[in-house]
């Protein structure tokens, strides 16, 4: 009789299988050491990340208080999704990234000021054209929940496309 990975044998002796090695694109992914320079490490940066592509809904965008707040937070992970696909060369996130996109175009942006609405133009201009404006998205998304509110993560994306 089998139960899970394990199979009772006729010995009676119970033999467990070990789980199979990860896809080839995550075994670089699997460092566990903190950097020598005590900063984030890549696994932690790949939990960020993983994390967004997870709360992505099923129109495209990512949860937030309002339509306005809901661009903001997709803009933000597209960002930082990009930025790791550039940074490393994998592009497993283009399938959610091209969603993402997709969400964005489809916003109403005149909810958003004149700013906040040439902003996105231009991050979504140069996404298109596969340079990601700013840096350290990933960073910003993984402080974002202690000590950034809503016009600090604005100001990441206005100072990005030079609009002050």
């Amino acid at each position: 009789m089998s139960s899970g990975i394990c199979r009772l044998i006729p010995s009676d002796a119970t033999v467990c299988y070990s789980a199979p090695k990860p896809p080839s694109f995550l075994r670089h992914c699997q460092k566990t050491d903190m950097p020598e320079d005590g900063s984030k490490s890549h696994s932690d940066s790949l939990d960020v990340l993983f994390s967004l592509v997870g709360r992505i809904q099923a129109d495209g965008g990512l949860p937030g208080a309002d339509t306005a707040d809901r661009i903001l937070q997709t803009l933000l992970s597209v960002l930082a999704l990009r930025e790791y696909e550039i940074t490393e060369g994998y592009r497993m996130f283009n399938a959610h990234i091209e969603r993402m996109i997709a969400f964005i175009e489809a916003q109403d942006l005149s909810l958003l000021d004149k700013i906040g609405a040439d902003a996105v133009q231009y991050v979504l201009a140069a996404l298109s054209s596969n340079t990601v404006p700013g840096k350290d998205w990933i960073s910003i998304l993984q402080h974002k929940q202690e000590n950034m509110n809503t016009n600090d993560l604005w100001k990441n994306i206005l100072d990005a496309a030079n609009i002050n």
